[in-house]
């Protein structure tokens, strides 16, 4: 089993505070939509390059041009990204 912290309302160094510490009980640190929305990739990069041992999933919710968009976010450091389907 693997502990997952949602990051989606705090700033970047609010984040990396709480990861500090919280030491090694953190496995995956999920980079929230808000957060991707109001900074961009900027703090899955950050987080993964003061985190390595962490994964850091890249909460995107990608509907359209999935390889492109998922591309982007492992370029930047994202271990995981998340994707949505819709069927009728």
């Amino acid at each position: 089993m693997k502990l997952q912290a949602a990051l989606d309302t705090l700033t970047l160094e609010e984040c990396e505070e709480l990861l500090e510490k919280a030491g090694h009980s953190i496995d995956i640190a999920e980079v929230g939509t808000p957060f991707i929305l109001k900074e961009g990739m900027v703090p899955v990069q950050a987080l993964k390059m003061r985190f390595p041992d962490i994964l850091v999933l890249a909460d995107t919710k990608i509907m359209d041009a999935g390889e492109y968009e998922a591309e982007g976010c492992f370029k930047r450091g994202a271990d995981i990204v998340t994707v949505l389907g819709v069927s009728y």
